[in-house]
């Protein structure tokens, strides 16, 4: 019998390789679900934000005669209403749309969510600002809708 001393250990050098091979993989699929989970919760606030200025947007729409009462600087400024029953003046529905949106962006998804509404010159801006706290530098994301000519 001959023995190969060429051979001593390189099957143990085999499997330490494929399982640093593994592992890399492994990183790298966790580090992509990592990923993934942010954008996915990225594109929600996106969406959740979209809804929300759709809604006001509609709101407004319906109320066009009291235009000039959509304007507002942060939902903190939101004055809060106790309700708007029928016959109440287009300032007032104004205020209670906009005490209702207030609370519908208080109780969404969308963390220290905020909003803008500017009106002028027949064109309404509506800005959903919230806080992405899945990113590295807890950044501020903004979406913004424009309606013109109501």
């Amino acid at each position: 019998m001959s023995t190969r001393r060429g051979q001593v250990g390189t099957g143990l050098i085999e499997v330490l390789v494929a399982v640093v091979l593994l592992a890399t993989a492994l990183l790298g699929f966790t580090r992509l679900h990592i990923e993934t989970q942010k954008d996915q919760r990225l594109s929600y606030g996106y969406s959740m934000a979209q809804a929300l200025a759709l809604n006001l947007s509609e709101r407004i729409h319906a109320n066009s005669k009291g235009l000039s009462s959509y304007t507002v600087s942060g939902i903190a400024s939101t004055p809060v209403v106790n309700g708007c029953g029928s016959g109440c003046s287009s300032t007032l529905l104004a205020a209670q749309d906009l005490a209702d949106w207030k609370r519908a962006v208080l109780r969404s998804a969308l963390p220290l969510g905020d909003a803008d509404v500017d009106v002028s010159a027949g064109q309404v801006t509506i800005t959903v600002t919230w806080q992405d706290s899945f990113s590295d530098a807890l950044l501020r994301q903004s979406f913004s809708f424009e309606v013109r000519r109501l």
